[in-house]
């Protein structure tokens, strides 16, 4: 894992410097009139154990730092039943480069089910945006799968307070978010995996962590929710 990381500042250090100099300074750079927000910290994770072997399906969990964190836990519930990778991104719908991100790693690796997910980070994106380019993402993924089944899972809830008894604020955000995705998904005939209830009424999932993320209990909980829901698809 930690030569993993390393690669990848050495990768990225790597392409800066091929850079033309005049753009070596600039940030976000956008397509014109496009509108392009991004967070002070933007990252990319991928990790395909067992790429070479194919005695049991290939999974891939497309999602963010909450994917990150059920990863173990997912991969752990499904041993012996399929092999599990995960793609994961701090950038949001409506961020161009999301789409590219995801066309590199399904144009080179073959998936039998790919379990996806976008919708807490971009705070900067405006509701109006997601909606706009939701369907752009899911395209994304439906021309590259190479028939892969597609399992859309639906974002968590962002907590606050005391024994973090209270949604915060951007949750609100992120109910309007889910719906977007749900209608849209179901109109596709795509299978929803609704990780959001399964833990919205749950506070004892974020004890002793930052309210977005879930503690051990509750990544176990999200993990069995998950591998639950691929091996519906996989008919397990």
């Amino acid at each position: 894992m930690k030569f993993r990381h390393w690669f990848s500042i050495l990768l990225s250090i790597a392409a800066l410097a091929a850079l033309p100099a005049g753009l070596r300074s600039q940030t976000a750079i956008a397509p014109p009139g496009r509108h392009v927000a991004r967070e002070p910290i933007e990252w990319i994770r991928l990790w395909l154990p067992n790429v070479d072997k194919k005695d049991l399906p290939q999974v891939l969990l497309l999602g963010d730092s909450i994917t990150q964190a059920y990863y173990e836990d997912a991969a752990a519930d499904l041993k012996g039943k399929a092999y599990v990778g995960y793609l994961t991104s701090s950038l949001s719908v409506g961020d161009p480069m999301l789409p590219r991100q995801i066309a590199l790693v399904l144009k080179n690796y073959r998936f039998d089910v790919i379990h996806f997910n976008n919708g807490l980070h971009g705070k900067d994106y405006s509701e109006q945006e997601y909606a706009r380019y939701f369907p752009q993402f899911v395209k994304t993924i439906q021309a590259n799968a190479r028939g892969a089944k597609l399992i859309w899972t639906s974002s968590t809830p962002v907590r606050t307070g005391k024994d973090m008894s209270e949604c915060a604020p951007f949750t609100t955000r992120v109910i309007a978010r889910n719906k977007i995705a749900a209608d849209y998904v179901r109109k596709e005939g795509i299978p929803i995996d609704d990780l959001y209830s399964a833990v919205v009424n749950h506070p004892e999932y974020y004890l002793g962590v930052d309210g977005t993320h879930p503690n051990p209990q509750g990544r176990a909980v999200e993990a069995r929710d998950v591998a639950a829901s691929i091996l519906r698809v996989l008919g397990k």
